[in-house]
């Protein structure tokens, strides 16, 4: 059973990442996402805070009414090169 539901959370996971690539128009790089007890948190890389906020509304968005029930922290490096 535990075996089913970790294959759900990377289900899950994948969906999110390309779910967010797609929202953020390609700015976030390198995104790695993690689920554990309730939580997401997502790191990445951006040339702009924009690109930042951009992740967080389309995590909030793809999780819909789940959002309340989940901590999402966003943890994208901002460089500006």
């Amino acid at each position: 059973m535990e075996a089913l539901f970790r294959r759900a959370e990377l289900d899950r996971a994948d969906h999110m990442k390309r779910w967010i690539d797609q929202r953020t128009w390609g700015r976030v790089h390198d995104i790695n996402i993690e689920m554990c007890d309730g939580r997401m948190i997502i790191t990445g890389r951006a040339r702009t805070h924009y690109a930042r906020q951009l992740v967080l509304a389309a995590a909030m968005e793809a999780l819909g009414e789940d959002h309340h029930r989940m901590e999402v922290e966003v943890r994208v490096e901002v460089c500006r090169q």
